[in-house]
């Protein structure tokens, strides 16, 4: 992105505009024509590094509106993308805790997860566990949408109740609890399935593979709108980390069944780690070219003002700071636009907490280093080049 670089003599004039240095330095450059070498008559140290930087920013302002726009643009790209990856690794460690808490799972030998692949066991036939509670995990349809029904037994607190946003847990049969994205109202009515439902609580956050909503229920309805009224579960839920179990069974920590719930999506998520990484590196490019074109355009400038005894701490500060102000403005408008894009997707954004400083602190590096390559730039321009 190159735009054609404004005459010297403009640049100069709105330099010297409302400045304390009118009669000497560049000024009498832009009044003469005539440049006197050595003139060290300048603003002393950062005011004169200050004075060039507020003058570029003010006289090339949609340019560099325009500039730090699409940066930002970018970087909301980037912000969204991790959202999307941070949303696929933590779903199934919370749909594990939302369908039995923080529990250890008793499931059958051999069959895997019990949210991804579960077996269905008559209940009577599972394992006597104490302080065990059967669970029922089974796809369905709700209003004609896909979600995945947990039923249990809830007698006491659970993960889905400390959860609640709205209402109170469903204490029998017609009474469910259903995740935010479902769209439905406390008191809304309902099809699971074939049977007729009320939801008595809101929660959120309680999504399955990419976005699906859970719905829960007392396990007994639950069997009867799901199950075709037979009595089966896929699993136990107990806090004993070892019970005596039966060869036909098994032991599944939630970390286990989390990890489990993850391998379905993981084709999907390589996919979007993949585009996140290219996201990475599209905005390391594009920050870093629009600084060092920035520094690239303002050669000439920079030798007529050299060529009158400005210093070159001051011209390279000032290009320095330039670019990392845009950058950081560019950051905290990313972060701003993100919040209003991302309701617009399917699943939840859930940027990781480490994203809102690695971006900027990534950015804010890159704009550095160009802006480094650019001071280079600067302490080889030759003053010659102003009259050239």
């Amino acid at each position: 992105m190159i735009w054609p670089t404004p005459p010297i003599g403009n640049f100069v004039d709105h330099l010297c505009r409302g400045s304390q240095t009118q009669h000497r330095g560049p000024c009498m450059v832009a009044r003469t024509g005539r440049a006197e070498v050595g003139d060290t008559s300048q603003t002393k140290g950062g005011d004169g590094m200050g004075l060039i930087l507020l003058r570029d920013l003010q006289y090339r302002r949609w340019r560099v509106l325009l500039t730090v726009v699409l940066m930002a643009i970018v970087m909301t790209l980037l912000f969204i993308m991790s959202g999307l990856v941070g949303q696929f690794n933590a779903e199934p460690e919370l749909a594990t805790r939302f369908a039995g808490d923080d529990k250890y799972w008793v499931v059958p030998a051999g069959a895997g997860g019990p949210i991804t692949n579960p077996q269905a066991v008559p209940r009577p036939a599972l394992p006597p566990v104490s302080d065990g509670e059967a669970v029922l995990f089974q796809p369905s349809q709700l209003d004609g949408e896909r979600v995945f029904v947990a039923g249990r037994e809830f007698a006491g607190p659970s993960e889905v109740e400390r959860n609640l946003d709205e209402g109170r847990m469903p204490t029998g049969p017609g009474e469910v609890v259903v995740d935010a994205t479902t769209g439905l109202s406390l008191g809304a009515s309902a099809l699971l399935g074939t049977e007729p439902v009320t939801v008595v609580g809101i929660v959120d956050d309680a999504t399955v593979l990419a976005g699906v909503p859970m719905v829960f229920a007392q396990i007994d309805f639950a069997q009867r709108a799901v199950a075709g009224g037979n009595d089966i579960a896929m699993a136990i839920i107990t806090n004993d980390p070892a019970p005596t179990l039966p060869a036909e069974f098994q032991v599944m920590s939630s970390e286990e069944v989390s990890a489990d719930t993850l391998k379905p999506l993981e084709n999907a998520i390589s996919s979007v780690t993949l585009v996140q990484a290219l996201l990475w590196l599209i905005t390391t490019i594009v920050i870093a070219a629009i600084v060092y074109i920035t520094a690239l355009e303002r050669t000439r400038d920079f030798a007529v003002l050299k060529a009158v005894g400005g210093k070159t701490r001051e011209l390279a500060g000032s290009l320095l700071v330039q670019g990392v102000i845009m950058t950081a403005l560019a950051v905290g408008i990313a972060a701003a636009l993100q919040s209003f894009v991302a309701p617009a997707f399917p699943m939840i954004v859930r940027v990781p907490s480490a994203s809102w400083w690695q971006i900027p602190l990534v950015a804010i590096i890159v704009a550095a280093v160009a802006g480094m390559a650019g001071v280079m730039k600067v302490r080889s321009t030759s003053p010659a080049e102003a009259f050239g």
